[in-house]
């Protein structure tokens, strides 16, 4: 593993979908950022666009933004 300040185009990387390679970089503008409290108490500092994937009652995911999730 590298940090990802240091991925360069050309690099492989690992997806939901498999491995792929890197095609492009860009730098994301500064943002908020919050704190998300799992139910196991693990925490997770993140933007408040940042999507989680959620399990429904319903037994469905579904991709959340990290500022729906209930507390």
């Amino acid at each position: 593993l590298i940090p990802i300040e240091e991925i360069e185009v050309g690099d492989y990387v690992y997806t939901q979908r498999g491995v792929g390679v890197v095609k492009e970089l860009y730098v994301m503008p500064k943002q908020e950022l919050i704190e998300i409290e799992l139910e196991n108490g693990l925490r997770n500092v993140c933007t408040k666009g940042q999507m989680f994937k959620v399990l429904t009652p319903e037994l469905e995911f579904v991709w959340k933004k990290a500022e729906e999730l209930k507390k």
